[in-house]
């Protein structure tokens, strides 16, 4: 019996004769037709898997064929997005429904030149663009705009577009006018331009101690501010201090205060507890007024003027400003000023040992004697003195024959 040994093609034979017939072609191998394929799909003659992902765009060869698109170039009409970007998730893409899926139709360019770009242009293979088509895709009526959809026009002219906002009420394109929360110039921002930090409604930061706030529109409409800061709705801004923080969050610290012309910041003759010699005209807390520190070697901070003989708020005054106070309140005489009365007459206002003014003559007081002489030094005489009750000048009745008389200071009483 005659054997028969197929090797890679298939036979039908008899025992007349024996016909071979071509075997489907493996994945790989080159091809005509589906028809040539195991796997019935033959893509530019090269026999490939239907489930398979030649090209690596994320679609499926079958997929690929079925949407028109090429399963070995991942970007099959060349507009720089991949074949799957241009899918939707339902496998769908036909943006401008001309029955070409978006894939197959580029992005940017226009073939026809009608002013609209392929994927956009449901006519491009049957006529030109409507105009309301022309206006959606360039000259989206927004803002103001969107008011008046019907005055928006779109004019394609050389393959280039022009839009024309003219017949729109309040249209103030190309840049906004007024800063006022509408979008005048219809491009879908609103009051953009006004400030390069940031957009109405989003977070800023003011300048100084006014710390965070929104971004608004200024009460005259002309700029963005932040709505903490001196011009804002809610701001925190206050009249400056010398304290070295920026009160009014002007971007300044301190700069309204001086001291003999000389600003603070600027250089400076230190006095008193301060150091003596060059300086820094500077703010310290608590004070109102700025004072000369030394730049070099050891000092104290300014504290308010004491009766010691030191310059304790570095003034360059010792010792100002202080008083001699009477019992009664009276301010009798500043430092180096005249004082006394009665038996203390002829003093001086010195600053005693417990930091106060004093009278130089303030150890002559005495008790207070009838002897027509202020012996406590307090500007008055022989007050407070009496006789049975009766003050000095009051009528009495002494006992005996004497008569009436009145009350006076005796040599002999005193």
């Amino acid at each position: 019996m005659m054997r028969i040994i197929l090797i890679g093609i298939a036979a039908a034979c008899t025992l007349q004769a024996c016909i071979e017939l071509p075997s489907p072609a493996p994945i790989g191998a080159s091809c005509s037709s589906n028809d040539d394929c195991f796997s019935d799909f033959c893509i530019h003659a090269v026999c490939l898997t239907p489930s398979g992902d030649e090209d690596g765009d994320g679609l499926l060869n079958f997929e690929e064929t079925r949407i028109g698109t090429d399963p070995l170039r991942a970007d099959s009409d060349g507009d720089g997005l991949t074949d799957q970007e241009e899918s939707r998730a339902d496998g769908s893409g036909d943006r401008d429904g001309d029955g070409l899926h978006d894939a197959v139709e580029h992005n940017y360019e226009d073939a026809d030149g009608d002013c609209l770009p392929d994927w956009a242009d449901s006519a491009w293979l049957s006529g030109s663009p409507s105009a309301a088509a022309l206006r959606d895709y360039h000259c989206p009526p927004l803002g103001i705009c969107s008011e008046f959809p019907e005055q928006v026009k779109a004019n394609c002219i050389d393959a280039k577009i022009a839009c024309d906002y003219s017949g729109v009420p309040g249209f103030f394109g190309p840049d906004e006018l007024r800063c006022d929360g509408l979008d005048e110039n219809c491009d879908g921002t609103v009051d953009e331009g006004f400030g390069e930090e940031g957009s109405p409604g989003e977070p800023c930061s003011a300048l100084g101690a006014c710390g965070n706030g929104v971004w608004e529109c200024s009460e005259n409409q002309t700029k963005l501010v932040c709505s903490s800061g001196p011009e804002g709705s809610e701001s925190r801004a206050l009249d400056e201090r010398c304290d070295s923080v920026d009160n009014d969050c002007d971007g300044s610290t301190d700069e309204d205060f001086s001291l003999d012309g000389i600003f603070v910041g600027e250089t400076c003759e230190s006095t008193g507890v301060c150091g003596e010699g060059p300086g820094i005209l500077s703010c310290v807390n608590g004070l109102d007024d700025p004072v000369c520190l030394a730049t070099g070697g050891l000092y104290a901070l300014p504290e308010p003027e004491i009766c010691d003989g030191e310059d304790n708020d570095c003034d360059g005054v010792v010792d100002e400003g202080l008083y001699l106070v009477r019992k009664d309140g009276s301010v009798e005489g500043s430092i180096g000023q005249p004082c006394g009365s009665g038996a203390c007459a002829g003093g001086m206002v010195v600053c005693s040992g417990s930091g106060v003014p004093a009278c130089s003559t303030e150890a002559l007081v005495t008790q207070e004697r009838c002897d027509g002489i202020d012996n406590d030094c307090d500007g008055e005489i022989d007050e407070g003195l009496s006789l049975l009750g009766s003050p000095l000048g009051a009528p009495c009745v002494p006992p005996g024959a004497c008569g009436e008389g009145i009350v006076e200071c005796s040599e002999a009483l005193e």
